[in-house]
């Protein structure tokens, strides 16, 4: 039972307070979380979210098939989960 579970196809989203540099982020990706890539790596900032600097927002997914997908960071200055 265990082992069905471990391979479901999974995603995670959401503020993970880090960098893609950050040490959680490289745990997620060592145990075999993909960190999906924003449409434009230009516009991936939402930290803070007037004056964005700093990615933080992440989707990531395991045990998926490889698929192209993209996402996009909405400019909107006041939406927050804050």
């Amino acid at each position: 039972m265990q082992n069905r579970v471990a391979k479901i196809p999974s995603i995670l989203a959401g503020d993970f307070n880090g960098k893609p540099s950050d040490k959680s982020m490289e745990l997620l990706d060592q145990t075999g979380w993909e960190t999906l890539e924003k449409k434009d790596p230009k516009n991936a900032a939402t930290y803070p979210s007037r004056t964005p600097k700093t990615e933080i927002d992440f989707f990531v997914i395991k045990n998926f098939p490889k698929v192209d997908v993209a996402h996009d960071v909405i400019e909107e200055k006041v939406a927050s989960d804050h």
